[in-house]
């Protein structure tokens, strides 16, 4: 047997994905927060000046301030930077949210979103960011690891397993380089801990069926904790960056 009918063979004894959620929700939470925050920023609200007390910027994270890592997803420079980062997003989100339900999949966005502006801040002293694009592409990492992951373990194939990371990476280089004002450096961190994140689950067995972090994600209760979290989290650190 020649080595591409081997590799089909293999992939033809891929069991498929379950869905743990539509991805619907999730991609409207992403959006609901994402407004939310931004009419926050733009009318300042209750007599803030948000952008300043939460933007990303290397010195200060450099200091001590580590909640700035997450609150400057939250913030945008206009609305177009907005809703590209909305109608993206959303996207990825909820193809995330669809593997790991959809509070699992926007802890994890959060997670890998503020770890790769911490990454990136640290590694650029000068200068600010803002924007949730670093989330996002945060979460096309994750599903490469966790598609790869899944891969690797179901698979005897050599090469198939590669597909998701190869196909994510030329995403990464296609959108997240090009264009002005494009943060090239959080991209490229974002989705580093996006595939972190995501690889440490799927070697956890997070797609696998019957491993113990399955069933954990299968469970309604552990989606809303890991939502509640993902809640807290942002409420914590807008509290540290806000004054008063």
């Amino acid at each position: 047997m020649s080595r591409w009918e081997a590799e089909n063979a293999a992939a033809r004894e891929e069991p498929p994905l379950r869905r743990r959620s539509s991805g619907r929700d999730g991609a409207a939470a992403w959006a609901l927060v994402l407004v939310t925050f931004w009419l926050a920023q733009r009318n300042g609200a209750f007599g803030l000046d948000w952008t300043s007390s939460g933007e990303l910027e290397g010195a200060r994270v450099a200091a001590g301030a580590w909640w700035r890592a997450t609150t400057a997803l939250l913030l945008h420079a206009d609305p177009a930077h907005l809703w590209s980062n909305v109608a993206f997003g959303a996207l990825l989100v909820g193809a995330l949210c669809w593997l790991l339900g959809t509070g699992g999949g926007l802890l994890v966005t959060l997670l890998a979103g503020s770890l790769g502006n911490l990454v990136a801040a640290l590694l650029r002293p000068e200068g600010s960011a803002v924007g949730a694009s670093t989330a996002a592409f945060a979460a096309l990492g994750a599903i490469a690891a966790l598609a790869w992951r899944r891969r690797a373990a179901l698979l005897s194939g050599r090469l198939r397993r590669w597909v998701p990371l190869l196909a994510a990476l030329a995403l990464l280089g296609y959108l997240g380089a090009e264009g002005e004002r494009v943060d090239v450096l959080g991209h490229a961190c974002g989705f580093a801990a996006g595939l972190l994140l995501g690889a440490l689950l799927g070697l956890a067995g997070a797609l696998l069926p019957g491993r113990r972090v399955a069933r954990a994600l299968d469970r309604r209760g552990m989606q809303w904790a890991a939502g509640v979290l993902g809640a807290a989290w942002i409420a914590c650190a807008w509290r540290l960056a806000l004054p008063g």
